[in-house]
C-alpha cells in the first residue's frame, strides 16, 4: 500500500478534479492545521470516516509522520 491509496479516498468524492487535494495538503490536514476551503474540510471528514487504517499508517510511513499526532488529529472527540 501506498501514500496515493490515502490521497485517493480523500479525493474520491470530490467531483471536480480542479479542487482535488495533493499529499501535502493531506499531511498538511493530518498533522492537524486548519482545513483552508471546504474541500480541505470534506477531504478530512472523508479521511476519518471511510480510510482504512492500513491506509492512513503507509500514507504517515512514507511521509515520516507520527502515527500518534496522526491519530490524536483524527480521532480526538
Amino acid at each position: 500500500m501506498t501514500d496515493a491509496m490515502l490521497v485517493a479516498t480523500a479525493n474520491c468524492s470530490i467531483g471536480d478534479k480542479k479542487k482535488h487535494l495533493n499529499a501535502q495538503q493531506v499531511k498538511n490536514l493530518l498533522l492537524g492545521k486548519k482545513p483552508k476551503n471546504v474541500y480541505e474540510n470534506y477531504a478530512l471528514k472523508i479521511i476519518k470516516t471511510e480510510a482504512l487504517p492500513q491506509e492512513i499508517e503507509a500514507f504517515a510511513k512514507v511521509h515520516s509522520l507520527i502515527l500518534k499526532q496522526v491519530n490524536k488529529v483524527l480521532y480526538a472527540t
